[in-house]
């Protein structure tokens, strides 16, 4: 039988005094994300920027989160639901030095919700929403993967180098002009201005996939030979 009453196992979460998540997942090195000031940094397993947004979509989460249930009370049930230390993701929040929840969350929604079960117990509770996917996310999901964050509008300047030779391109008013290289006009049939546009629209919001750690940029191809692109903007940043 399951209890009519229960107490919730996560308290009431208030995203803007968090300064400390830890994520766990199965047969992987534990996440820990930090914040410092208005910003949050990856600290483990390795240093990098975070994704602002993703973490504060899954605190956001969190501060709405509303447990609706107990969904079972045997352990037995706890790896079909998810929850089981093999299986389950472990997360703890932290005020300071002080932690202030933790909890594991299933991996697999169930019927639109999620299920919950604190650690070292039995009882497993159900929330409403599928908290899984804001929080069983690989480790470079929460790194932060802005590459460009611009306006192509405002560039002024495109420059490209590589092995074959040096293009650039220069703007007149709204219209790009044809390219020159090292100050010399370069003749390009039928040259559509178009698509330099197109080349500063896609760099503009361009985004990493993945991250290559341990990858020298030889072996990831930026090496000395590597081509690279330059763009300026009205303000004269580069």
């Amino acid at each position: 039988p399951r209890p009519e009453r229960f107490q919730s196992p996560i308290p009431r979460i208030d995203p803007a005094k968090l300064t400390r998540v830890e994520i766990a997942r199965p047969n992987e090195p534990v996440t820990r994300l930090e914040k410092n000031g208005e910003t949050w940094r990856v600290v483990a397993p390795i240093e990098a920027p975070a994704d602002r947004q993703g973490i504060q979509s899954a605190l956001d989460r969190l501060r709405d989160l509303r447990v609706v249930g107990v969904e079972a009370q045997c352990p037995a049930s706890h790896a079909t639901l998810k929850v089981d230390d093999a299986t389950g993701v472990r997360v703890q929040l932290y005020e300071g030095d002080r932690s202030v929840a933790n909890f594991i969350v299933g991996t697999q929604p169930t019927g639109g919700a999620t299920m919950l079960r604190p650690p070292g117990q039995n009882l497993v509770y159900r929330a409403e929403g599928t908290l899984s996917y804001s929080f069983n996310k690989a480790l470079r999901d929460w790194r932060d993967r802005v590459i460009f964050d611009l306006l192509p509008n405002d560039a002024v300047r495109l420059a490209m180098h590589n092995p074959h030779g040096d293009l650039e391109f220069t703007k007149n008013g709204n219209d790009w002009q044809p390219p020159t290289s090292k100050g010399r006009p370069v003749k390009i049939d039928n040259f559509d201005r178009n698509k330099v546009q197109s080349v500063l629209t896609t760099l503009a919001h361009l985004r990493a996939t993945d991250f290559g750690d341990g990858t020298s940029a030889a072996e990831a191809g930026l090496g000395e030979a590597a081509a690279t692109v330059a763009v300026t903007m009205r303000d004269n940043s580069v």
